[in-house]
C-alpha cells in the first residue's frame, strides 16, 4: 500500500516539476525578437536556460524521491516493530518495554522505541486498526451465510467475532483500556476503539430511515459490546460460553429503544464516548 502510495506521488511530482520549465517563456521570446542573428543569440541563451532548469529539476526530483523511500522505509520499519511487540504483550504488557524488545529482535537498540512518540498507546492503536479491517473481511466474507440469519443472530455472530479477537490479550487487556481511555489519548484512541461499531452498524443491522433511529442503534451497539467486554473480562467459564450467553440477552434487551437507552450506566466510559466519536454522522 506504501509503495503503490509513494510511486503515485512520485509520478504527480514529475508532473508538476515539469510543468515549471520556463519553454512557453523561450517561445513567446522568439517571436518578437528581430533579425537572424539576434534570434539565434537568443535561442542559444535559451537552450542554456532549458538546461540548467533540466538539472534543477532533476536534483528536486531526486531529492523528493530520496525523502519517499525514507518514509516508505520507516513506516515499514513501525509496522515490523509493532508486529513484533504485540507477541511480547503477554509477557511485557502494553507497555514502552515491549516496543524496546521489540527494537531490539528487529536489530536495533532499545532505545528506538522512541520513535513511537506517544508511547505504548500506539501499539494498541495498532492492534484495534489491524482488528478492525481483519473483521470487516470477515463481515463481508460471511455476508451470504448471514443472509438468512435474523438481524438478533448476525449481531451476536458480528459481536461475538470481534470480541474473540481480544481473548488472546485478555489478561491485559484492562491496561490497553486504561490507556485507550487516557485524557491525553482519547480523541486519538476513541474513532478507532469504536469504528468496528459503525461497520456492524452498516453492514449487518437494521433500520437507517432516520437520524434518531441510527443513532439509538448505534449507541446500543456500543453499549451492548462494551458491556460485554467487561464481563469477558471476568469471565472463567468454558470457551467463554457465559460471556456469549450474557451478550445474547443484551441483544434481546437492545430492541427497545427504551431499553437501549436504559442499557448506556452498564457501559464503560469507552463505549459512551463511542456514541459522539463514531466516523458515519
Amino acid at each position: 500500500f506504501f509503495s503503490a502510495t509513494m510511486a503515485t506521488m512520485v509520478s504527480v511530482g514529475r508532473g508538476f516539476v515539469r510543468a515549471a520549465r520556463p519553454k512557453v517563456f523561450r517561445m513567446a521570446a522568439l517571436q518578437h525578437v528581430g533579425g537572424p542573428g539576434c534570434r539565434r543569440v537568443f535561442s542559444t541563451s535559451s537552450i542554456l536556460f532549458d538546461a540548467e532548469a533540466d538539472q534543477a529539476e532533476a536534483e528536486r526530483l531526486a531529492e523528493f524521491e530520496a525523502q519517499l523511500a525514507a518514509q516508505v522505509r520507516f513506516n515499514e520499519l513501525r509496522g515490523r516493530v509493532l508486529e513484533l511487540a504485540l507477541d511480547l504483550v503477554p509477557e511485557y504488557g502494553w507497555s514502552s518495554e515491549a516496543l524496546a524488545v521489540a527494537c531490539a529482535k528487529e536489530g536495533y537498540s532499545p532505545q528506538m522505541h522512541g520513535i513511537f512518540k506517544r508511547g505504548a498507546v500506539e501499539l494498541v492503536e495498532y492492534f484495534m486498526d489491524k482488528c478492525n479491517r481483519k473483521h470487516q473481511q470477515m463481515l463481508v466474507d460471511m455476508e451470504e451465510a448471514m443472509n438468512s440469519m435474523t438481524v438478533a443472530e448476525k449481531l451476536h455472530v458480528a459481536l461475538k467475532t470481534r470480541l474473540e479477537m481480544v481473548v488472546p490479550y485478555k489478561d491485559t487487556w484492562p491496561q490497553a483500556m486504561a490507556l485507550l481511555l487516557h485524557p491525553s489519548s482519547i480523541v486519538d484512541t476513541a474513532p478507532k476503539a469504536f469504528s468496528a461499531m459503525d461497520d456492524i452498524f452498516y453492514n449487518v443491522a437494521v433500520d437507517h430511515s432516520t437520524m434518531m433511529t441510527r443513532h439509538f442503534e448505534r449507541a446500543g451497539l456500543t453499549a451492548i459490546y462494551g458491556a460485554t467486554e467487561l464481563f469477558l473480562l471476568q469471565d472463567n467459564s468454558e470457551d467463554h460460553e457465559a460471556t456469549w450467553e450474557f451478550l445474547r440477552r443484551r441483544i434481546g434487551e437492545g430492541k427497545c429503544a427504551k431499553q437501549t437507552v436504559e442499557m448506556l450506566p452498564l457501559a464503560p466510559l469507552s463505549a459512551i464516548v463511542g456514541m459522539f466519536t463514531s466516523k458515519n454522522p
